[in-house]
């Protein structure tokens, strides 16, 4: 009984290991067809830790460049596709001047990320 138990398990932590390997990121692009418009991919990043009258928000700026350098490391962003607004530059102001400037720059191929973290 213990030896078919222990088989029982064996299979399962096997299964679950090779599962692994087919999940998530690891997936790349095999084939492109040749016809397909490949757009380019952009990230906006708009964060703000400081206030007057506001607790202080410790981590919205780090958790912003983390996913930056998640995205440069598995996903393909060009750095000069990175619009980033941190602390007293993501104000209202630049925000949509910021907009404004991606979107003359963007088309419809194209993808957009926007990471917001401010209180509001």
């Amino acid at each position: 009984m213990k030896t078919v138990i222990s088989f029982i398990i064996f299979l399962l932590i096997s299964w679950q290991i090779g599962a692994i390997e087919t999940r998530g990121l690891q997936n790349k692009i095999k084939e492109l067809d040749d016809n397909a418009k490949i757009g380019k991919n952009y990230l906006n990043l708009n964060c703000s830790r400081k206030y007057k009258e506001w607790i202080l928000l410790k981590h919205s700026v780090k958790d912003a460049k983390r996913l930056k350098d998640v995205l440069l490391k598995k996903y393909y962003i060009d750095n000069n596709k990175i619009f980033e607004l941190f602390d007293s530059e993501a104000k209202k102001e630049n925000i949509l001047l910021l907009f404004k400037k991606i979107q003359l720059e963007i088309n419809p191929e194209n993808s957009l990320l926007i990471f917001y973290a401010e209180l509001s």
